[in-house]
């Protein structure tokens, strides 16, 4: 499980900011180009689900390891 908290910082680092909230999750946007991430409204975040977010988000593969490896350390 990986700290809500810390995705987020990642995905900043990624170029998006807040957008909204809405029922259930928190919607991340990125100007350019347009993307939407939408991000659960709970404290921790399956490893799957945060390799599948970053992979969209157009991170390369060693750096999503490396970032779930350090979440985990």
């Amino acid at each position: 499980m990986i700290a809500k908290q810390r995705f987020i910082n990642r995905i900043r680092q990624l170029g998006y900011s807040f957008n909204r909230k809405a029922d259930r999750v928190e919607i991340y946007r990125r100007p350019t180009p347009m993307h939407f991430i939408s991000v659960p409204r709970r404290n921790q975040l399956d490893e799957d689900w945060v390799r599948h977010a970053l992979r969209q988000a157009g991170e390369a593969p060693n750096a999503i390891e490396r970032f779930i490896a350090d979440c985990k350390a």
